[in-house]
């Protein structure tokens, strides 16, 4: 069974367990990635406030999603009638899908007062020395740039062919198999939209 198939298996039970609100709003803006912006998000909001965001910047698949979606009737659904674009392949659906399954996620942990654990920082409190090799699944600018200063070898797997590019630090790369040598490994929460995160796992 695939990561898809658990997150739907389980908003599905959940909703056998409680009521799941309407949905209020949808917010799904037009991605246009800009290296000078901070990055773009969409929001599914339920009826009781409970919100599932999206990262809105993967590039062409995404394209003119507001322009796709617009004949579609998301307020007053249950957003159980969309979680299932979870499964397609195609990221502007998997985009909507995965929004709808964090928004129910978000309404089952506030009615049942659950408190996730948060970690100190984005990067699980991992320290960097220059005897390490970095994996970025996904790339990160500023990361590399603080990566650089400090001397720190880092290998780079991307999706986008025009940044595919090669140093004697940095290697950006379409091919997930750079990440084998590597002793520690940043992943970019977008391999659950692009359903890559199988095979980034399987490197």
């Amino acid at each position: 069974m695939g990561i898809a198939s658990e997150l739907i298996d389980l908003v599905e039970y959940i909703a056998s367990k409680i009521d799941i609100p309407p949905i209020a709003w949808v917010y799904i803006p037009e991605p246009r990635p800009d290296p000078h912006k901070a990055a773009e998000f969409g929001a599914v909001v339920l009826e009781d406030g409970s919100t599932g965001f999206f990262y809105a910047w993967l590039g062409e698949s995404q394209q003119e999603m507001p322009r796709r979606f617009k004949q579609i009737q998301f307020t007053g659904s249950s957003p159980l009638k969309f979680v299932e674009f979870f499964r397609e392949n195609d990221d502007a659906l998997r985009s909507i899908g995965l929004a709808m399954i964090n928004a129910i996620s978000q309404h089952f942990f506030r009615i049942t007062n659950i408190e996730l654990a948060t970690g100190i920082d984005a990067m699980a409190s991992m320290a960097f020395g220059t005897d390490d090799h970095v994996g970025m699944v996904g790339y990160f600018p500023s990361l590399l740039k603080r990566f650089a200063t400090q001397g720190i070898r880092v290998s780079v797997v991307e999706r986008k062919t025009h940044l595919v590019a090669s140093s004697e630090t940095v290697e950006i790369s379409l091919d997930p198999a750079v990440l084998a040598p590597c002793n520690k490994i940043l992943c970019t929460g977008a391999t659950l939209l692009n359903d890559t995160l199988e095979e980034i796992l399987g490197e």
